[in-house]
């Protein structure tokens, strides 16, 4: 890894020593798909969260601490990280509810690829537990993620691969997906992912 800060080598501690901040779950999930591997991390202690504040910044500087020097980004070992805010899910502002991904950029192989996401799908992340996504690694067939158990299901599960998380408390009836698109699969440089909201009895039934 391209450790390329001194505040990341104690970043995701176990335990965590000082308390967590209001807007926050505590969790983050690492997840390779090479190996079917779920690992649960403790997000970072109080100085750091403040210091790395919002979803994106937070997701950036994972980013450049995870990603391997002179990494393509369709190679297996690259890594695309989630995070939501510690406003997502409040219901406090209109904006709270984003969850951004950055990831190394498929279209230029060298810069920053960003993509943000409305919805539920950052509150219902929260609601299973947690406050962001690791993902690396590869899948030979279409994945989807069930955040709610850590499962994983074949491709006869869905159409697209997808994240599923937990029925939202808000909604009480349903559960959020996460979908990136078929061109995604294709090794298109520039595609998009899009979220859903999927009937509880269609989420266990899946």
């Amino acid at each position: 890894m391209a450790n390329t800060n001194s505040d990341y080598s104690n970043f995701f501690p176990a335990p965590r020593k000082t308390r967590l901040p209001g807007g926050y779950m505590g969790k983050m999930l690492r997840v390779d798909l090479s190996t079917g591997k779920f690992t649960d991390l403790n997000i970072p202690e109080e100085p750091l969260l403040r210091k790395y504040w919002g979803g994106q910044l937070m997701a950036e500087f994972i980013l450049l601490n995870e990603l391997p020097l002179g990494i393509d980004p369709y190679d297996p070992e690259n890594v695309i990280v989630g995070m939501t805010g510690p406003v997502t899910g409040t219901g406090f502002t209109p904006g709270g509810t984003k969850t951004c991904f950055v990831y190394l950029s498929p279209a230029t192989r060298y810069t920053l690829g960003r993509a943000a996401t409305s919805g539920y799908f950052g509150s219902s992340l929260k609601s299973a537990g947690y406050d962001g996504v690791i993902i690396s690694g590869s899948m030979s067939a279409k994945t989807r993620l069930n955040s709610a158990t850590q499962a994983k299901c074949g491709a006869k599960a869905c159409a697209q691969p997808k994240i599923c998380c937990a029925p939202n408390p808000a909604t009480r009836t349903r559960a959020s997906a996460l979908s990136v698109r078929p061109a995604n699969t294709s090794f298109e440089r520039r595609c998009s992912s899009t979220t859903t909201i999927i009937p509880r009895r269609m989420a266990w039934a899946r």
